[in-house]
């Protein structure tokens, strides 16, 4: 892992010509910026998880409709039965 030093980065920059305040802001952007990245290993173990929790809701989501078709096949099973004990 790279870790941004602003600091270092700054002392750089105001080596290479820039105005201190320019070099402190280029530093900010970066170091802010930098908080938006992740790594490849973060963005493996995220995807790893998602698919994990597909495959999970996935099978949930298959019982979930097979209860619910039980039940309507259930219901209408009984209505039916109503209907011709009368």
């Amino acid at each position: 892992m790279n870790a941004f030093k602003p600091l270092i980065a700054v002392a750089q920059l105001e080596e290479a010509g820039f105005a201190r305040k320019q070099a402190e802001a280029i530093a900010t952007v970066v170091d802010d910026g930098i908080g938006e990245l992740v790594t490849a290993e973060q963005l493996t173990h995220a995807l790893a998880t998602m698919r994990k929790d597909m495959r999970h809701d996935g099978i949930m989501g298959l019982i979930a409709a097979v209860s619910f078709l039980v039940a309507v096949i259930g219901l209408g099973l009984t209505a039916l039965g109503l209907i011709l004990s009368h």
